[in-house]
């Protein structure tokens, strides 16, 4: 098995790219934790009782609790039925959320070189989705576009709500060329309403992004739309209950795709649903990063290009290259 540099495949893979957590860590190390809900256990944010609401629900997805508590509240209030249990653990539930964001997400200045350096990498792409609920490509789309005065990345939301003819903005504007981002699993900045509008919350500056996110999730105006934990199918249920997340599942990632990279995506079990929806892509050629520390490298690779095999095509050629050569995401 041949390990490549990126600069040796990237002329053959300019279509498309999925960046999974291992992306993030590299940017920063707070974001290698195994769950939220964990960071918020250890950190003294979650208490007995609301330990207990996950549990009840058989989930570890804040997104998901923090929803059903916050509907339930307002419909409690609606209805007015006294009920100080459920609006406390909703709001027990948002502090904790909150908090571990806060643990495990860096500010701005923090990453303000990697980020210029992912605009970089990402503009060579007309496809780029983002598992990560982070800021980190949101934060990389804007530095870049601002940069450039032009548009080269779009986001493809026109007035808070995606293009139901997204596919027109491949077309460039402003810019040379054009890369359309996707979060299949939803990210921060993004919020549902109580009557189920889902908008993207905006920030003057981006160093002040976090805090206008959080400000917005104080208000219970908004409960925010991402999907951090759970098996494949509550992903997938979680990806139901959103109208943006379901196009990009049921539209952009079944759209033919001539290449695509992998980078920092370890292709789990929870992410099969991912896997079924590219089959579609009629994908031929995948590049799959791989961490010079990986553990029995050879095997780690071979069960990646079996399952990439088993899932896209049977014919699929698989490239595997090393996550930190020269040119791959924050290498310059």
């Amino acid at each position: 098995m041949r390990l490549y540099d990126w600069n040796e495949l990237e002329e053959h893979f300019q279509d498309t790219v999925i960046l999974g957590n291992g992306a993030s860590i590299s940017v920063d190390n707070r974001f290698a934790y195994s769950s939220l809900l964990e960071k918020a256990r250890q950190t003294g944010y979650i208490t007995d009782s609301i330990s207990q609401v996950f549990e009840h629900f058989e989930t570890s997805d804040f997104e998901l609790v923090l929803e059903m508590l916050w509907h339930a509240s307002h419909i409690n209030e609606a209805l007015q039925v006294r009920d100080q249990k459920t609006h406390q653990a909703y709001q027990e539930v948002r502090a904790a959320l909150i908090n571990a964001v806060r643990q495990v997400h860096p500010e701005y200045e923090d990453v303000n070189d990697c980020v210029l350096k992912i605009g970089q990498f990402l503009k060579n792409f007309k496809t780029v989705f983002a598992l990560n609920y982070d800021l980190l490509t949101y934060w990389s789309m804007l530095r870049f576009n601002g940069d450039m005065g032009g548009i080269w990345f779009k986001d493809c939301l026109i007035d808070g709500v995606l293009d139901p003819n997204w596919t027109r903005l491949r077309e460039p504007y402003r810019a040379d060329g054009a890369t359309l981002v996707f979060y299949p699993h939803g990210h921060l900045a993004w919020a549902s309403s109580l009557s189920g509008q889902e908008i993207k919350i905006n920030a003057s500056r981006m160093n002040s992004l976090l805090n206008c996110i959080f400000d917005a999730w104080q208000t219970a105006k908004f409960s925010p739309v991402f999907v951090s934990e759970g098996d494949t199918s509550q992903k997938v249920n979680s990806i139901s209950r959103s109208q943006y997340l379901s196009t990009v599942f049921r539209q952009v990632f079944p759209e033919k795709k001539q290449s695509l990279v992998i980078y920092g995506w370890s292709l789990g079990d929870q992410d099969t649903h991912i896997l079924k929806q590219l089959e579609s892509a009629r994908i031929p050629l995948c590049a799959v990063s791989v961490h010079s520390g990986v553990p029995n490298k050879e095997r780690y690779c071979d069960d990646i290009k079996a399952k990439l095999k088993r899932y896209l095509n049977n014919n699929l050629k698989v490239y595997f290259f090393d996550a930190s050569s020269p040119g791959a995401w924050i290498n310059a």
